[in-house]
């Protein structure tokens, strides 16, 4: 029987549209391999298995990152022979999906039935009958393993890595596998520094989160009420993103707390554990919404006043921001620096007059599949060390932050998300630097 036509109720209003076939950096991953040596790299951290194969179940974000579902085994001498290996649950979310990788391998995952013999296992389980009997179905019955660990050392076998220099995001896993003649590499901050540098394709996701972003931003402060208070901001902006299609993760999409009377020098994130209160007329209302759109991040936001105009200082403080932000914009070019950018930005204050410069936070971070997309030093995280003034490439997508501390008329954010080009930044945002 013929399905019946579907008409689209409720549902977002941009969707979860099927994601490009191939939108990875494979070009700059295999040239990275070679600089340092590298023969294979294994993956088996979640965000680097989804940005080789857009592979993201349902069962996805039930799972801690270095406990996924699924892994990709990359061979620098056979660039176009990657090998995934899939738990045989989560096999049918290919026929759905298109991908790039063409040997997809599965493995008995979580589910199998242990009380029963062989025949009442297996990939057949959980696959229609007529996609078995395709190419693609007789190669993964032919490929099956118990156990995620046999399948991977086939496919290490297949690539000749077991005499190789092999990376990985994972040294705890990789240190189960049976590779006595092989040299065990830590790649994972190798792939923060491939990530940094983004494909068109991750443009266009990422710019459609940024969409989403502004667009719940700006439908939050149209809603508000008199009488409405922080936390129920909070929620409406949460309301607004999964309704647009996003994804927002933890109770506060909201990263930035707006203390009342203000702090005049803090910058204070948000927990959602503050007392709330009701949301005065005229205060300056940080918005920085955090999200996801097909597993790409939306940052930023700028200053919105509830209900009423800005004060005379709090447009000038404003509109040196702005004039900030367009300015660093400018010189966001390769090989620029934060330090640099920092004190540029900084620079323009104190020309605008504003009597506190120096109380000005400016920082920046790299955007993608996280906030931070940097390769820094080992087990550092992407605020450490010589990370801390790095240099911007081209093609890399940086969140840039701008934040005057004051009291509630005079405080004010603002944050963009650019492209570095070799002619500078290139926003997301379609809003300008004004007030929302």
């Amino acid at each position: 029987m013929e399905p019946a036509q579907v008409k689209r109720r409720n549902l977002p209003e941009f969707g979860h549209p099927v994601r490009p076939a191939k939108f990875c950096n494979t070009d700059r991953m295999f040239e990275v391999m070679e600089q340092r040596g590298i023969d294979g790299f294994v993956s088996y951290y979640d965000t680097n298995v989804y940005y080789f194969s857009g592979f993201t179940p349902s069962a996805r974000h039930a799972l801690q990152e270095a406990n996924g579902l699924a892994a990709i085994v990359l061979s620098r001498h056979a660039p176009d022979h990657p090998i995934m290996l899939v738990g045989d649950q989560q096999f049918p979310f290919f026929l759905n999906q298109p991908t790039w990788i063409t040997d997809i391998r599965a493995y008995a995952g979580g589910i199998r039935q242990l009380d029963l013999p062989d025949e009442h296992n297996g990939l057949h389980r959980f696959l229609p009958k007529a996609w078995a009997e395709t190419e693609a179905g007789k190669h993964a019955a032919a490929n099956y393993y118990i156990g995620l660990k046999a399948a991977v050392m086939s496919a290490i076998t297949d690539l000749g890595l077991g005499r190789g220099r092999v990376a990985t995001d994972n040294l705890s896993f990789a240190g189960s596998l049976d590779l006595p003649d092989a040299e065990i590499v830590d790649g994972y901050g190798m792939m923060k520094f491939v990530r940094s540098v983004k494909t068109a394709e991750e443009l266009t996701m990422l710019r459609q989160a940024t969409r989403i972003n502004q667009l719940a931003i700006e439908r939050t402060a149209a809603g508000w009420e008199q009488g409405q208070t922080w936390q129920e901001i909070n929620h409406s902006y949460f309301r607004h993103a999964v309704e647009l299609g996003g994804f927002v993760r933890g109770p506060s999409p909201l990263a930035v707390a707006n203390p009342l009377p203000g702090e005049p020098d803090a910058l204070l994130m948000q927990s959602l554990r503050e007392m709330d209160y009701v949301i005065p007329e005229g205060a300056h209302i940080v918005i920085d919404g955090h999200g996801e759109w097909l597993e790409y991040c939306w940052d930023g936001g700028k200053t919105w006043i509830a209900g009423n105009e800005p004060t005379r200082e709090g447009q000038r403080v404003a509109d040196a921001c702005g004039a900030a932000l367009e300015e660093i914009n400018a010189a966001l070019v390769p090989g620029s620096t934060v330090s640099g950018l920092q004190a540029l930005g900084r620079d323009v204050l104190r020309r605008h007059g504003l009597p506190r410069p120096e109380a000005a936070f400016i920082y920046f971070h790299g955007m993608g599949l996280e906030h931070g997309e940097l390769e820094a030093p080992r087990g550092g995280g992407y605020t450490t060390g010589g990370a801390l003034d790095w240099r911007m490439e081209k093609g890399m997508v940086v969140a840039t932050h701008i934040f005057y501390p004051g009291d509630i008329r005079t405080r004010h954010w603002l944050e963009d998300i650019t492209l570095v080009t070799d002619h500078g930044g290139e926003t997301f945002f379609t809003w300008g630097t004004d007030f929302i």
